[in-house]
């Protein structure tokens, strides 16, 4: 698997990210490539062994879903927006919420994961049934 460098795709890249969707994600739905960043009406499921998102979404209209993503370490790459529900449970090497979706329609579930750097910032872009349920799910590391 090849990784892509978000930072620097340049206009002609829209092969590579066909290419990186193709080979790590289940798309339910149509997606459109504008200015590098994907955006899918519909819903994206990742495949378990994605080790990082390296495409740029940036709208998703149903669910996002990257659950049970082992050796996933960070949602970079992760849409700016969900429609429906943002799914990351499980994602074991996950610890930070860095990236998260700026709105989410439904939930957020993020069970199962070693969150430990919520940032109260973040919680006003959330509506109040997902800040709740980001916190449930918060473990502090005992240092």
């Amino acid at each position: 698997m090849s990784i892509l460098d978000v930072d620097n795709l340049i206009e002609d890249d829209s092969i590579h990210i066909q290419k990186w969707l193709n080979e790590n994600c289940k798309i339910y739905g149509t997606y459109t490539i504008k200015d590098n960043i994907v955006d899918v009406d519909g819903s994206v499921g990742l495949d378990f062994d994605v080790q990082s998102i390296d495409v740029q979404f940036g709208v998703v209209t149903r669910n996002f879903v990257c659950s049970h993503c082992k050796y996933l370490t960070s949602l970079k790459g992760c849409p700016r927006e969900v429609g429906g529900t943002f799914d990351c449970s499980y994602c074991i090497a996950l610890h930070t919420i860095d990236f998260l979706p700026e709105k989410v329609g439904k939930m957020t579930n993020m069970k199962g994961n070693q969150i430990y750097n919520i940032d109260e910032k973040l919680m006003p872009l959330h509506n109040e049934r997902v800040e709740r349920q980001l916190m449930k799910y918060i473990i502090k590391p005992n240092f």
